[in-house]
């Protein structure tokens, strides 16, 4: 007789920090985190707003009855330590109050890509960003076709899914240029310096070099997102650098 699972996924379960990211970034995300010692749960309302200076950031809410306001989330942070969250001045929660140190908890995790340990994150059953109802085939990454399109247009869930290929991915600059660039520090081999913007190759014959969240050089033609047989990548910022030279003295 297999092992029984006793805390089995429920409906709405968001079980992949990637999706977990996407979704709490939606836009109208209502999401619930639930002890699996205790059974006790938080629900949190992230809303996006317009920020007054021609950008977008998020509100946090406890739902608890009401809509209470306590934080405020930078997506532009994500893959910085803390992943963007901070307290919001016009909160009407104390800074020690146990669910804004809870959410704190969690938007670290699912910031920089790690699983929740624990306890369980899910969603209400609508998409989280229109806030429509959701086919089965949705509920799993909780947006529908049209609205995880424009998800992933504004959303870079990089560092969330290096977690899953052993390496980790850090936002950062050039320290020779200024360029925004990633860090990836795979677990057998140095740390390197990405291009932020990824890029596709079919793999084979071709002279663009990509290397992968997992840390591995891949070779081949460019091609365009979503043809067939491409792979993701980055292009090292060794070769996009007007200050390269600088890089084989020891600066960055």
């Amino acid at each position: 007789m297999g092992a029984v699972d006793l805390h089995p996924a429920p409906s709405g379960a968001l079980l992949n920090p990637a999706d977990a990211l996407a979704y709490m970034l939606g836009g109208n995300a209502v999401v619930t985190l639930r002890s699996n010692a205790s059974g006790h749960a938080y629900t949190y309302r992230v809303r996006q707003f317009e920020d007054g200076r021609g950008g977008t950031a998020y509100a946090v809410y406890l739902e608890d009855g009401v809509s209470i306001l306590f934080g405020q989330l930078d997506h532009h942070k994500v893959g910085h330590r803390g992943g963007g969250f901070r307290y919001h001045r016009h909160a009407h929660l104390p800074k020690d109050n146990q669910a804004v140190k809870i959410f704190g908890w969690l938007w670290a995790r699912v910031a920089a890509g790690y699983p929740i340990t624990g306890g369980q994150l899910t969603h209400q059953g609508l998409c989280g960003t229109c806030e429509g109802p959701l086919t089965k085939e949705e509920q799993a990454r909780g947006f529908d076709a049209e609205c995880w399109a424009k998800i992933l247009e504004r959303v870079d869930l990089a560092p969330a899914r290096a977690v899953h290929h052993g390496t980790q991915l850090s936002a950062g600059n050039c320290r020779s240029c200024g360029a925004d660039i990633w860090w990836l520090t795979p677990k057998s081999t140095k740390c390197q310096r990405l291009d932020r913007a990824p890029s596709y190759v079919i793999p084979g014959e071709g002279r663009t070099v990509l290397i992968t969240l997992s840390g591995k050089v891949v070779r081949g033609r460019t091609a365009e997102q979503g043809a067939p047989g491409a792979v993701m990548g980055y292009v090292s910022h060794w070769a996009t650098c007007p200050h390269a030279r600088r890089h084989r003295k020891g600066g960055a």
